[in-house]
């Protein structure tokens, strides 16, 4: 009910077209995932946009649950833990972690990858300042730079990826399921749900 001029001078036309862009995508995006029965492990990246007066076009890029061949995982197991004789639970976990990310070869999505980094950074910036402390400052201490310390949780985010990956994979390989009290007490006492 406003007057029109007031109403164009208030408004700030990208914001407009931001707010209708996100509008129109969502119901776009739930459309496409579900009529191209897409597994999609993470939030769609917009990757290209143009929005001229006369139309509009997007590109967006799905991050999807990777395709894993375990192949004869439970094999090479039992060979990496023979070789290596672990003396300890611990170790033995070690070993059979390292074998099947060494072993079973798939592409993790880089938009999970980025998200899990992003998480990583977001911790360190929220610990240094805890502790009245720069990154840079932290970063001195420990003798490294700001790209290697990335680099270093690139390697953790993808090898953590990866591992859960494989072992949900192995799960179903397994036909492993949880137990409905068993989930009750684990959500229980760690206060998750």
């Amino acid at each position: 009910k406003a007057p029109i001029n007031l109403v164009k001078d208030s408004l700030d036309p990208e914001k407009l077209k931001h707010r209708t862009i996100i509008h129109l995508l969502d119901h776009v995006i739930i459309k496409a995932i579900k009529d191209l029965k897409l597994k999609v492990v993470g939030n769609p990246q917009l990757t290209n946009s143009e929005t001229s007066k006369d139309a509009w076009s997007f590109t967006l890029a799905f991050p999807l649950y990777p395709e894993i061949e375990l192949g004869d995982y439970q094999e090479k197991v039992k060979k990496a833990k023979e070789k290596e004789k672990p003396d300890t639970e611990d170790k033995k976990i070690k070993v059979v972690f390292d074998c099947l990310i060494d072993g079973i070869q798939f592409d993790v999505p880089q938009a999970l990858i980025d998200e899990e980094v992003n998480r990583s950074l977001s911790r360190l910036v929220s610990q240094t300042e805890t502790l009245n402390l720069s990154v840079a400052d932290y970063l001195k201490s420990i003798n490294k730079t700001a790209e290697q310390l990335k680099e270093e949780y690139q390697k953790t985010a993808l090898e953590s990826l990866k591992l859960d990956f494989i072992l949900i994979a192995v799960a179903r390989d397994q036909k492993f399921e949880a137990d409905p009290e068993e989930i009750k007490k684990f959500q229980e006492t760690s206060g998750v749900g």
